[in-house]
């Protein structure tokens, strides 16, 4: 085999190596104990998850475009949230004061906490990430981007969760 040719494998090698990597990192949710999240409220105290309730979490940011389309959309199915007793998370590393000011713009039923560290720390590298937790802890769903929330996907969700 040829010197060029030995290259030009290891060259091709190193971009398919390189592309997965990239993907897995961008595109593919890590896993994540909600119980393992640590998180403070606005107020500067610790909060802890408790199991009981189906949640859903999502990784976002005040300044992210993804995230402020899909928030009113999930907002717009807050009584099917209610009436499935669904939480909804939003968990941000961004400054208190700017989650703060943000806050009042969204639902009551939308608890906004503040990462303790940076989302780089918990493997979150794409915005927003998010993850449907059932009230035992387990992960129903993880995904990276946007979701298209639905009726039919918060249903689904609550009734899969509910035979655990």
């Amino acid at each position: 085999m040829s010197k060029q040719r030995i290259i030009s494998t290891l060259l091709i090698l190193a971009l398919v190596a390189g592309g997965i990597h990239l993907y897995r990192r961008y595109r593919i949710a890590p896993e994540v104990l909600i119980t393992d999240i640590q998180v403070t409220d606005l107020n500067g105290k610790t909060v802890v998850h408790a199991r009981g309730q189906n949640t859903i979490l999502v990784f976002f940011a005040t300044w992210c475009p993804d995230c402020r389309r899909e928030l009113p959309v999930l907002a717009g199915l807050e009584n099917l949230l209610v009436e499935n007793n669904i939480s909804v998370v939003l968990v941000s590393d961004e400054p208190v004061e700017k989650l703060k000011m943000f806050s009042t713009t969204l639902p009551a039923r939308f608890s906004i906490l503040h990462l303790k560290s940076k989302f780089s720390d918990n493997g979150i590298y794409t915005l927003p990430t998010t993850y449907l937790f059932c009230k035992d802890g387990s992960t129903y769903l993880k995904q990276t981007g946007a979701i298209e929330w639905s009726t039919e996907l918060l249903t689904k969700f609550a009734t899969d969760c509910s035979k655990n």
